[in-house]
């Protein structure tokens, strides 16, 4: 069957490159990971994979997706000092980056959580 001799059984999923974007951009949303496994089909059975399969072959994707997520934001409302904006629109981009930097250090896999997090000015 898996054709290896002594091994029976089916092959082990791999994931393609489109379905490690996929899971990402639906984890990043905050999609559950019941909806997301319905959306990845294994291709030797034609039926969408399990959670098991979900969590071990795209475990990478599910930990990282937030704060990707908010690293892809930060980097989308990044202040450029030569840009003219309202203070209006200056302290929504400071509002939504206090959430994002308190988001990266509330899930950020790794990161040092013993220390307190910086005063608010």
């Amino acid at each position: 069957m898996s054709g290896v001799a002594g091994r029976s059984g089916r092959k082990k999923f791999v994931p393609t490159p489109d379905h490690r974007d996929l899971v990402t951009l639906l984890a990043t949303r905050g999609i559950p990971q019941e909806y997301i496994r319905r959306l990845i089909r294994n291709p030797q059975t034609g039926r969408p994979v399990s959670i098991k399969t979900l969590e071990r072959a795209f475990a990478t994707e599910i930990k990282t997706a937030k704060v990707e997520f908010a690293c892809q934001i930060a980097r989308f409302i990044r202040l450029d000092p030569r840009a003219k904006i309202s203070q209006r629109q200056a302290d929504k981009r400071r509002t939504v980056a206090r959430h994002i930097g308190h988001l990266c250090r509330q899930d950020a896999p790794g990161l040092d959580r013993t220390q307190p997090p910086p005063p608010r000015p």
